[in-house]
C-alpha cells in the first residue's frame, strides 16, 4: 500500500506543501535557520551523489531536503513582502490608489471586494488587500479608483481566525476600511479589461441558460456549468449543503472530467485524431478555465489533464498521485498563500483520497461475481456501483476530516446517499447546459431542466431530514486526531495483498461518532447556557442536544452572531432553531443578510416596533428573513415565550436612562427549577432614579455590559441568587458581592448547566 513508495517526486512534492504550510506559522528568524540547515544538506547530497553517484536512496533524500528548502523558502519571500509593505501604515488613515481585481460580496447594505493596491501615501507599491466599504459600492471589476482609507490587520473585526485566513488565501495582506463610497474617485473605467470582458461574457451564457430554461432549474444549470451561483436561490444553495453535495456547485475536477470525456468521445466519433484532439480540448479547457474564474480546484484538474496527455503523445504510464502532487506544487510555487484557501485544500485532500484509496476498489471489485445471464450481471452491476459510491464517499471523507473538523465543522450523514444519488445527474445537467448555451431554445430548455428538477427535488427531500451532525463537540478530536494518524502510517506502510487494513480506521470512526452522539443525545438532556461578552457585545447562547437558540442582548453586529453561533457548535448544536432580537440597531439587516448566507434559521423572533426608526428597521429584517425563507415571529415584551418545549423566556419592557438612547432591560429564563437571569449595565441605575431596589430572585444573575456605565456602587450581597456573574468590560459595575461562582468556558465567555 506504501504511496511514496518508487515515487520520489510525489514525496518531495508532498514534504514541499506541509513545509509551505507550516512555514507561513514561523517567524522568519527561523524560517531562516530551518533554510540554511535544508540547504547545506541538500548541497551534502549532491556532493556525495557526484563522487559516489546518485543511489536511489540518494536522490530521493535530496528531493527531499531541497523540498523543504522551497518550501521554506517561498512562504518566507511571501512573509516578508507583506511584512515589509503593511507594517508600517497600520491603523492609518492614507489616501490610496486601487484596481478591483475581484467582487467578494456586495448588496444593499456593504461592499467587501479585493483589489490590487498601486499606490499608498503617495508610494507607488504592489500588493493585494481586501476593501471594506459599509455602502454599496458603484464600481465593478477592472476600474480603477482612488480614495482615503483607513488601513487595518487582516483580523479588524474578525469573528474567528477562519476569516483572516479566507483574506489570507485570497493574498491579501490587509483590511482597507472607508465609512462611506461617497470619497472615492473613479480614475479609470476598466470595462474595457480581458477580465471584465470575461466576466460579461459568463454573466450572458449564464442569463441565456437561466432564461432558456427558467426558474430554479434554469439558475441550477448555470451554477453547476459555470459556477455563476449569484443566481441561485439561498434555499436551494441551503439544500445541498444540508444534503453534503455542495461540491456539485463548486467548480471541480469532477466537472472538467464530465465535459472533456464528452468532447474528446465526439471528437473522437469524428474520427479526430489523438494529437489534433489534443490540440483542440486543451485550448477549450483554459478558456474554461479563464472563463469561470480560474479557481484552484480546475486548474489543478487542468494541471493534471496537461500531464495526462504528455504521456499520451510520449507512450509513457501517467501516475496520477505524482501529477496531483506536482500540480499542488506548481500551483503554491506561483500563490504560496493558497494553501489557505478552502477550495484548495479541498480539491487536493478528496483527489488524494480517492487515488490513496483506488486499490480498494478494484480489491474489493474482484471480490463481486459478474453474475451469469442479464438479469444477474445487472444486478451485480449495480451492487458493485453501489459499493463504489459508498467507498469513495468514505475515502474522500477521510481525506477531508481536516477540513472538516477545523473549518466547516459541520458534515452531514446524508453525504453518501447524496452522492450516490446525484453525481450521475451530473453529467447530464452539464450537457444540457452546455446545449442550451449553444442552442438557445426553448425545447432543449425544457430537456435539460429534466435532470435539474430532479436533482432539485432530492436535495429538497434529503436536506429536510436535518442529519447534519456538529463537529466541534469536546469528543471529537479524541476520535479524529488517532483515525487520522493511523490512516496516515497505514497508507505510507507497505500491507502488500492486506488493503482491506488501510479502511478500518474510518469505519472505527464511523462507529465511534454513531455511540458517542447517541450516548450524547439520549443520556444527556441538560441545557447549556453559554453568556458570551466581548466589550459591548454580548450574546446569551442556549443549546440542548442538537438545537440550539441564540438570544442577541446587543447590537446585532455580525461578528457577535458567528461567535455566539461557534459557541453554540461548541456546545454539539447542529442547527439553529431561534435567534432572537431583544432591540433593533440601524446595521442589524445588513449583519443578519450575510450571517443567513452561511447558517440556516429556522425562525427569526423580534421585538414589536414602537417608533418608526425601529418600524423601518423592522421591515428592512423583515425582507431579509423573506428572502432566507427564515419564519417571523413578533412578540411582546413581559410576556413569556417558549422555548425548547419547558423552558420559558422573557424579556422586559425597555427602558431608557437619561444620559443613553440604549435600553436598559432584563431577560429572565426559567427551565426547570432554574432562573437565569440578565441585567444590562444600565438597568441598575436606571431603576434607581426611578427610586426602585435592585432586586432579583433568579438562581443565576448576569449583569451585562450593553448600556451606558453604572456611576453608583450596587449592593448584591443580600440577592437571593446561587451565583453572580459580572461582565468584566473596562470595571463598569462595582459590587459588593456575597457568595459569587463563574463557569469559565472561554475569554470572555460563561456556561452554566441547568440540569
Amino acid at each position: 500500500m506504501n504511496l511514496f513508495r518508487h515515487r520520489p517526486l510525489a514525496a518531495a512534492c508532498t514534504l514541499f506543501i506541509i513545509a509551505l504550510f507550516a512555514a507561513y506559522f514561523c517567524a522568519l528568524s527561523w524560517l531562516l535557520v530551518l533554510m540554511i540547515l535544508c540547504g547545506t544538506l541538500g548541497l551534502f547530497f549532491v556532493v556525495r551523489g557526484l563522487v559516489g553517484g546518485f543511489s536511489y536512496r540518494r536522490l530521493f533524500l535530496l528531493l527531499i531536503s531541497f523540498a523543504l528548502f522551497f518550501g521554506c523558502g517561498r512562504a518566507a519571500w511571501d512573509k516578508w513582502n507583506t511584512e515589509s509593505t503593511w507594517d508600517s501604515l497600520y491603523d492609518r488613515t492614507l489616501e490610496v490608489e486601487l484596481t478591483i481585481s475581484e467582487v467578494l460580496y456586495a448588496n444593499t447594505y456593504g461592499t467587501e471586494v479585493l483589489v490590487e493596491v498601486e499606490a499608498i501615501g503617495g508610494e507607488q507599491t504592489d500588493a493585494c488587500a481586501v476593501l471594506r466599504v459599509e455602502e454599496q459600492l458603484p464600481f465593478y471589476v477592472g476600474d480603477r479608483v482612488r480614495a482615503t482609507l483607513t488601513v487595518h490587520r487582516l483580523d479588524h473585526d474578525a469573528f474567528s481566525d477562519s476569516s483572516e485566513y479566507r483574506y489570507l488565501a485570497e493574498g491579501a495582506g490587509a483590511v482597507l476600511v472607508a465609512e462611506s463610497a461617497e470619497g472615492f474617485v473613479l480614475l479609470e473605467d476598466g470595462t474595457d479589461s480581458i477580465r471584465t470582458r470575461l466576466l460579461d461574457l459568463r454573466a450572458v451564457f449564464s442569463h441565456r441558460i437561466a432564461y432558456a430554461v427558467g426558474g430554479d432549474e434554469g439558475k441550477l444549470l448555470a451554477a453547476m456549468l459555470l459556477g455563476d451561483r449569484d443566481l441561485l436561490a439561498d434555499q436551494t444553495t441551503r439544500d445541498f449543503r444540508l444534503s453534503g453535495v455542495s461540491h456539485l456547485l463548486a467548480l471541480s475536477g469532477l466537472h472538467l472530467i464530465i465535459l472533456v470525456g464528452a468532447l474528446e468521445r465526439v471528437l473522437y466519433l469524428l474520427r479526430v485524431r489523438k494529437g489534433w484532439r489534443i490540440a483542440l480540448l486543451l485550448p477549450l479547457c483554459f478558456f474554461y478555465l479563464m472563463l469561470t474564474g480560474c479557481n484552484y480546484s480546475l486548474l489543478r484538474a487542468l494541471i493534471m489533464l496537461g500531464f495526462v496527455y504528455l504521456s499520451a503523445l510520449l507512450r509513457e504510464d501517467n501516475d496520477s498521485l505524482t501529477s496531483l502532487l506536482i500540480a499542488g506544487a506548481v500551483i503554491l510555487a506561483f500563490t504560496p498563500y493558497a494553501i489557505f484557501s478552502l477550495s484548495f485544500q479541498m480539491t487536493m485532500l478528496a483527489t488524494f483520497g480517492i487515488l490513496a484509496y483506488s486499490k480498494l476498489q478494484a480489491f474489493f471489485g474482484a471480490l463481486l461475481p459478474k453474475g451469469k445471464g442479464k438479469i444477474s450481471a445487472w444486478v451485480w452491476r449495480a451492487v458493485r456501483f453501489v459499493g463504489s459510491s459508498l467507498l469513495l464517499s468514505i475515502s474522500t471523507t477521510v481525506a477531508l476530516l481536516p477540513v472538516l473538523w477545523l473549518t466547516i465543522g459541520q458534515y452531514s450523514l446524508m453525504t453518501p446517499l447524496s452522492n450516490l444519488l446525484l453525481v450521475p445527474l451530473a453529467p447530464f445537467i452539464l450537457f444540457g447546459a452546455l446545449l442550451v448555451v449553444l442552442l438557445p431554445f426553448s425545447f432543449v430548455g425544457a430537456i435539460a431542466a429534466l435532470p435539474a428538477t430532479l436533482a432539485l427535488w432530492l436535495t429538497g427531500a434529503i436536506g429536510s431530514l436535518q442529519a447534519m451532525i456538529s463537529l466541534q463537540t469536546s469528543f471529537i478530536p479524541f476520535i479524529v486526531i488517532p483515525v487520522l494518524l493511523v490512516s496516515a502510517i497505514l497508507l505510507c506502510v507497505d500491507l502488500k495483498q492486506r488493503y482491506p487494513l488501510a479502511i478500518l480506521p474510518a469505519l472505527v470512526c464511523m462507529l465511534a461518532f454513531v455511540l458517542s452522539f447517541c450516548l450524547i443525545n439520549r443520556m444527556d438532556q441538560s441545557l447549556s447556557v453559554v453568556y458570551r461578552q466581548d466589550g459591548n457585545n454580548e450574546g446569551l447562547v442556549l443549546v440542548r442536544g442538537s438545537q440550539s437558540m441564540i438570544c442577541d442582548l446587543s447590537n446585532t453586529s455580525l461578528s457577535q452572531l458567528r461567535a455566539d453561533w461557534s459557541a453554540a457548535q461548541e456546545e454539539g448544536a447542529t442547527e439553529l432553531s431561534v435567534l432572537l432580537l431583544t432591540h433593533y440597531h440601524g446595521k442589524s439587516a445588513f449583519a443578519l443578510s450575510k450571517f443567513l448566507q452561511s447558517v440556516l434559521l429556522h425562525e427569526l423572533w423580534l421585538p414589536s416596533p414602537c417608533e418608526k426608526a425601529e418600524r423601518d428597521i423592522f421591515s428592512e429584517i423583515l425582507a431579509v428573513a423573506i428572502k432566507y425563507g427564515v419564519r417571523v415571529t413578533v412578540y411582546d415584551t413581559d410576556t413569556p415565550l417558549t422555548v425548547f418545549g419547558s423552558g420559558k423566556i422573557t424579556l422586559s419592557e425597555r427602558l431608557y436612562t437619561t444620559r443613553s438612547v440604549e435600553a436598559a432591560f432584563s431577560l429572565s429564563l426559567c427551565y426547570a427549577e432554574h432562573t437565569v437571569c440578565y441585567h444590562t449595565a444600565s438597568l441598575g441605575e436606571y431603576l434607581a432614579q426611578q427610586g426602585s431596589e435592585h432586586t432579583c430572585a433568579a438562581t443565576h444573575l448576569i449583569l451585562g455590559a450593553h448600556g451606558p456605565v453604572a456611576k453608583q456602587e450596587i449592593d448584591i450581597s443580600a440577592l437571593e441568587t446561587q451565583s453572580v456573574l459580572v461582565a468584566d468590560k473596562e470595571h463598569l459595575v462595582f459590587l459588593k458581592i456575597g457568595r459569587a461562582e463563574r463557569y469559565l468556558l472561554a475569554p470572555n465567555s460563561y456556561k452554566y448547566v441547568l440540569e
